[in-house]
């Protein structure tokens, strides 16, 4: 039984935070999210190839139907990654969120760790009045403590792709796009942070773009 959990999505950002948590010696209960997204099919593989390299066995929740069910639409986005393409719908990420903690403390766990950083405080929802609000509400209905963590929130997405490198992770190995390819088309907003990203922390990005090939240089912007 693990005492903790960590959101991965098969995304770079929280890739680098499963690896850091595991190099300082947790060993966090790896979670992955199905929400029926476009990129979804993208993301499961990533998301069990970077629980695997840490030697650990992703945990899946599927959302996708239900939330098809409930929200009455095709494609209802939750998370902050849709919201870049898509609409959210109200409350989005508490929904989501409290999901996955119900499901990480039912199997033991009393922390949960989400890999959002500096960048993602353009969203409203990603800043620490929020997690600790959050925090503070499944703590009154479990009866004692329970924490969502954002360690990397104070990182630019460019600092966390150059921990990732400290750490080993296969950054390229991630996936970003949110267009539902089999291939980063390199130029929706997704896509375009990642390159930023890379180019932001001196890295040669060999993600492979539709149509850009590899190691594009990318002006920070």
């Amino acid at each position: 039984m693990s005492h903790s959990a960590v959101l991965v999505s098969g995304g770079p950002d929280s890739a680098v935070l499963l690896h850091d948590l595991y190099a300082r010696g947790e060993r966090p209960l790896p979670i992955h999210l199905n929400l029926g997204e476009l990129e979804s099919p993208a993301d499961a593989p990533r998301a069990a190839a970077q629980a695997a390299a840490v030697g650990a066995e992703l945990h899946t929740i599927d959302l996708s139907q239900g939330l098809r069910d409930i929200y009455r639409k095709p494609l209802p986005a939750v998370l902050r990654a849709p919201m870049m393409c898509r609409v959210t719908e109200p409350f989005g990420s508490g929904v989501a969120l409290s999901i996955v903690a119900s499901v990480a403390a039912s199997m033991g766990a009393r922390t949960l760790y989400y890999g959002v950083h500096k960048g993602d405080t353009m969203f409203r929802d990603n800043c620490a009045e929020f997690f600790a609000t959050l925090s503070r509400a499944i703590s009154i209905d479990l009866g004692e403590d329970f924490a969502v963590l954002t360690p990397m929130l104070g990182m630019e997405k460019s600092e966390v792709f150059a921990r990732g490198v400290e750490l080993g992770v296969d950054l390229a190995a991630t996936w970003s796009c949110t267009e539902g390819s089999t291939t980063h088309c390199g130029e929706c907003l997704a896509c375009g942070i990642r390159r930023r990203a890379f180019a932001g922390a001196g890295l040669v990005d060999t993600t492979e773009y539709a149509g850009l090939g590899r190691e594009t240089p990318v002006a920070i912007v």
